[in-house]
């Protein structure tokens, strides 16, 4: 993701100083949804004890294709992160509107979930991981009914709600199934992660982006 925005960035600098975002229209969706997985990241990596992350598990046969997981004695859970900068979501089972917009991302989520990883959890552990769509930064979230096997949560909430979990998984399964997700051969093999001088270009974007929004409320 972070790459992919590197040639996003509008030519002229000093646009942040006449309060123009230095991102081209096209590139401010990625820039959303980079900024989203890096806030999830950073929640799922301060998760109690008896809780840990994996994140941009590489599966199916695009690149795209990628979830985050998180398990511990309370299950396991597929991870999508969305950020909707203050977008209004109203959520009924499958059906998710963004500001009245219908998406399927619900849907996409189901298929995600389950054919990535419930396969084999399946085999192992006798369950499928439960589906979470983890909302950044949104307006108004109304609930009316949570989807069978996807639940949307305020970024706010996941911490809390991992916790109020029952216990489905004993100690031993929860580390069998960390050393099965560590397994390079589960995954498509990838390019190396993303590197520091690319999250050092991001930071330096990503801030000169909340530069110019700050200068357009004066």
């Amino acid at each position: 993701m972070l790459p992919q925005l590197a040639g996003s960035v509008a030519p002229a600098r000093h646009q942040t100083l006449l309060r123009v975002s230095p991102l081209f229209d096209a590139a401010r969706p990625g820039h959303l949804g980079a900024v989203g997985e890096i806030v999830g990241g950073g929640i799922f990596e301060c998760l109690s004890e008896g809780w840990s992350a994996r994140h941009a598990l590489p599966v199916g046969t695009k690149n795209s294709d990628t979830v985050h997981l998180t398990l511990g004695r309370g299950g396991v859970f597929t991870i999508t992160t969305n950020h909707y900068a203050a977008k209004n979501i109203w959520a009924a089972g499958r059906t998710m509107p963004v500001d009245g917009q219908r998406q399927q991302y619900v849907p996409k989520t189901e298929g995600r979930s389950t054919r990535s990883l419930c396969s084999w959890a399946s085999e192992c552990l006798c369950l499928c991981p439960c589906a979470l769509i983890v909302l950044v930064g949104p307006g108004r979230i109304t609930v009316r009914a949570q989807s069978d096997r996807v639940r949307v949560l305020n970024s706010h909430q996941v911490r809390r709600w991992l916790k109020q979990q029952p216990d489905t998984l004993g100690a031993d399964a929860v580390s069998d199934l960390s050393a099965l997700i560590d397994d390079p051969a589960l995954w498509r093999a990838t390019d190396k992660g993303e590197s520091a001088e690319a999250r050092r270009q991001f930071a330096e974007l990503h801030g000169e982006v909340r530069a110019s929004r700050g200068r357009r409320r004066l």
